[in-house]
């Protein structure tokens, strides 16, 4: 069914062309380096010279690539090049590490990026509509799809095969089965 995602919101900052890969705490010594906490499954996208967004909590964006990713006692800290002061880390605290979506690795067929997945209209076996995906969850046994219904209310779809027949974002879709008690009519 989904494949691994992105926890909490897919997307955030100006663009909706941005993948989180986590957020950025306060400033770290004098160096320009921040304590981070991340919101990827991906651990292998934060490596030196890897090209990141820094989107700062006032909707600035600078471009630059990943200096250095290290562990410091139980926290990471992460730097980028042209930041080297604390000062210059400063006004980015409270903001983002992103990646464009464009350059994303692949997935394996039948894997979704949860920001794949948000915004497709689900619908049930008869094909009549019952909402639109607007996040996707993670419980640790399985994700779970929160759906703004049509009618306002929220259905939690479990991403397990015998809840949801098929996925088909280019066609902005998701069918879910007529599983008893999947959806609380």
């Amino acid at each position: 069914m989904a494949g691994p995602g992105e926890p909490g919101p897919p997307a955030r900052g100006p663009s909706s062309g941005w993948v989180v890969l986590g957020g950025l705490g306060a400033p770290h010594g004098l160096d320009g380096s921040w304590r981070f906490v991340p919101e990827t499954h991906f651990p292998e996208r934060l490596r030196p010279g890897r090209r990141v967004a820094l989107l700062g909590p006032d909707g600035t964006v600078r471009w630059t690539a990943l200096r250095e990713v290290r562990q410091h006692g139980r926290h990471l800290m992460v730097a980028v090049e042209g930041i080297g002061t604390r000062e210059q880390a400063e006004p980015f605290t409270g903001g983002h590490l992103a990646v464009d979506r464009a350059d994303l690795p692949p997935l394996p067929a039948g894997s979704y990026y949860h920001h794949q997945l948000v915004g497709l209209t689900v619908v049930r076996a008869d094909d009549s509509v019952l909402g639109v995906v607007v996040r996707v969850l993670e419980t640790g046994a399985n994700d779970v799809l929160d759906v703004r219904r049509v009618d306002g209310r929220q259905a939690l779809i479990p991403m397990i095969r015998a809840a949801v027949a098929r996925i088909e974002p280019a066609n902005g879709l998701i069918q879910i089965t007529d599983l008893p008690g999947l959806v609380d009519d």
